[in-house]
């Protein structure tokens, strides 16, 4: 799975490092008010502002929720429906912090002997961050779209009680089709409460190589997601990463024939539909000196964009195309060749 997580873990590793020792990190020092709370992780700034990052629990630990700060927005706290080893968090606006909490297990802690076993640590409880309530109430309101790791419910402030304990989702695979099926057997979930694939009992732990998401039910509500989120599962053979599956990248509509313009003007503009870009700079490149310089960044969100083309000077052939990079969480894509013939204008005839 192109998944790399070295980084990853190794950032994780500098974050969780001094609150496994007891010291506060500086971020959650001066963190403001309207930031996340510290929790298991201290607060993480990551480099830059990326739409998606990898929270990894530590060895004896899983991941039982985190909180999210994209852009100016104000925290979001999300619970996972179980706890997991790892977890994928995500900002749509770009993530400016984040926080994780975590709880150790029984099971997979090590004594050594002569050494007391440490007491398990309880996750810190994380406030609820619920959608808005609807006024008047609404059976059809409606959740975020599913990712490739987990699909993640902000439920209502005042869903009727009783309503939210079951979730569907159903997946298409190179091993078949099935449904997963999440329910809450001690109430109702509320707030936002994530879950992720790979926690369910039916998600398989070998073989698994692509999937679809086709449709989602979720109790509460009457609208069902259905689409075809695409995903690209693999392995890269080591146990102690992280894989995750990464979101297939698609670019639509870009014109990839011969066309024919002369000196002076440029080609048509075209709608392009990108999807799964993860906020990557989708650029348009063109073939110049036997490698492909980028001319201008078009977009870094998924959607339908207008693409221009600059002002051609100079007779000849020249070809473009568009390129989304791969991240860890998106396969990345490249568009076929769109080729520009540049012939002289014709010369006026003289009267």
């Amino acid at each position: 799975m192109r998944f790399r997580t070295t980084a990853l873990v190794a950032a994780a590793a500098l974050a969780l490092a001094p609150v496994l020792a007891g010291a506060t990190s500086p971020a959650a020092a001066t963190a403001a008010v309207s930031s996340c709370a510290t929790l298991s992780s201290g607060q993480v700034d990551p480099s830059g502002t990326p739409r998606a990052v990898a929270a990894i629990a530590p060895a004896g630990h899983l991941v039982t929720g985190y909180c999210v700060q994209a852009g100016s927005a104000a925290p979001v706290y999300v619970d996972l429906a179980a706890p997991v080893t790892w977890t994928v968090i995500r900002g749509a606006a770009g993530i400016a912090h984040y926080s994780y909490a975590w709880v150790a297990t029984d099971s997979t802690e090590v004594v050594e002997p002569g050494q007391e076993p440490s007491v398990p640590d309880e996750a810190p409880e994380l406030p609820s961050t619920p959608a808005p309530a609807l006024n008047p109430w609404d059976w059809n309101w409606t959740y975020a779209a599913p990712t490739c790791d987990a699909l993640t419910v902000r439920y209502p402030a005042n869903i009727p009680a009783g309503q939210s304990n079951d979730v569907n989702i159903r997946f298409n695979s190179n091993l078949g089709r099935t449904t997963f099926n999440y329910h809450n057997n001690e109430g109702t979930w509320s707030g936002t409460t994530s879950f992720p694939y790979a926690q369910h009992p039916a998600y398989p732990t070998s073989g698994l190589r692509w999937f679809t998401v086709e449709w989602i039910q979720v109790a509460g509500t009457n609208y069902h997601w259905q689409g075809a989120l695409n995903c690209l599962v693999g392995s890269d053979g080591k146990a102690e990463t992280v894989d995750a599956p990464q979101a297939v990248t698609s670019i639509s509509g870009f014109n990839t024939s011969t066309v024919k313009v002369r000196v002076g003007t440029t080609v048509a503009a075209d709608t392009v539909v990108l999807a799964n870009v993860d906020l990557s700079a989708v650029v348009l490149q063109r073939w110049t000196s036997g490698r492909w310089a980028a001319v201008k960044t078009v977009a870094k969100v998924d959607g339908a964009i207008k693409v221009t083309f600059p002002r051609e000077t100079r007779p000849g052939t020249v070809t473009y195309r568009l390129a989304a990079p791969d991240t860890d969480f998106v396969t990345g894509a490249v568009t076929k060749n769109l080729v520009v013939k540049v012939v002289k204008a014709p010369k006026k005839k003289r009267r």
